[in-house]
């Protein structure tokens, strides 16, 4: 790895205009959602990602206690009414190493004498939406070029709810076993990504970072759940519970399980009154960890060579086995 790393450097460098050191930055948030907020349950995560510059162009990192399945959330498409010229991102590796999951996703580039590159630009830099390209899925902010030939497209408008997170996009999502605790990986090297810093045309994609800085939060709903009145686990206590918990009534289940509020193992008026005290209460956010992640990463050296015309499609990821492309 490391001699090739010094082979495709050099020829990056012509290539793609690095930003200053740290300059940009990819924030990562994992939501671990634990059935019926028990700790000792399995259940399900999610994975975003919000960035600076002109949006996401790649994204390496390792998962902690999750299983081997996961659903890709990034926006893709295809171009040039092609089956072949696959726009935005696709999977190039999802791979089990021991007790871990490397996740690593970038968008592809079309062949150099394709009309149109599709790539996306403002992946988790747009407020609340998708570019407006014209006559198809409407965001609120318009950002790139005119991809007129776009088909096929999923995975947009992308934002989140959370105004923390309003240019933040999902990435992933997947499941964990009974006893996991889903996590990132703290190993140096674990986490890597580039992001595009200049705005490219129809037929080539605009220049990429070779320098990103990370940040790493986790938010469960721990300590948030069946004993506050969320009993669909969806991090809010709302009018969705009511209907949860009067589908259940006078049932017995575990306690502190299903819509079992008060812990006394039947589901009751009591569990009722606890929906009405903490009605409209929202799961709090982890807390967030920086993990600086300086140099200049392979994944950008990579992308340099796409510009040179190598299909990012075909070649996949140096060192790593190309999982899944394209459509789902």
């Amino acid at each position: 790895m490391n001699s090739l790393r010094t082979l495709l450097t050099p020829l990056a460098l012509l290539l793609v205009t690095a930003s200053p050191l740290l300059a940009a930055k990819i924030d990562l948030r994992l939501d671990v959602t634990y059935a019926g907020a028990v700790p000792s349950a399995g259940g399900t995560w999610k994975l975003f990602a919000k960035t600076d510059e002109v949006g996401l162009f790649s994204l390496g990192t390792t998962l902690l206690g999750v299983n081997a399945a996961i659903t890709p959330e990034l926006p893709r498409g295809r171009v040039n009414g092609s089956a072949s010229d696959n726009a935005g991102f696709a999977t190039f590796s999802n791979k089990s190493i021991g007790a871990t999951q490397e996740l690593y996703l970038a968008q592809q580039v079309a062949p150099m004498s394709a009309a149109q590159q599709g790539v996306f630009y403002g992946v988790g830099t747009l407020d609340n939406g998708s570019p407006n390209y014209p006559g198809r899925q409407a965001g609120t902010s318009s950002l790139g070029p005119n991809i007129t030939s776009l088909t096929a497209v999923q995975s947009v408008p992308w934002a989140l709810a959370d105004p923390l997170w309003a240019t933040g996009v999902t990435v992933a999502s997947g499941t964990f076993a009974v006893g996991a605790t889903p996590r990132f990986s703290a190993s140096a090297g674990d986490l890597e990504g580039s992001l595009l810093t200049s705005l490219g045309g129809l037929s080539a994609p605009g220049d990429i970072t070779l320098d990103v800085a990370f940040t790493t939060l986790v938010s469960t709903n721990l300590d948030f759940g069946v004993a506050t009145g969320d009993y669909n686990g969806d991090g809010r206590v709302n009018a969705a519970d009511y209907t949860y918990w009067r589908d259940r009534l006078n049932q017995n289940v575990t306690p502190l399980t299903s819509a079992d509020g008060n812990g006394d193992g039947v589901i009751n008026g009591l569990d009722y009154t606890v929906w009405t005290t903490h009605y409209g209460d929202v799961a709090p956010v982890g807390i967030a960890l920086a993990v600086p992640e300086p140099g200049a990463l392979f994944s950008a050296a990579l992308g340099g060579l796409l510009l040179a015309g190598k299909r990012l499609s075909h070649c996949g990821r140096p060192g790593k086995t190309k999982h899944s492309g394209g459509i789902a």
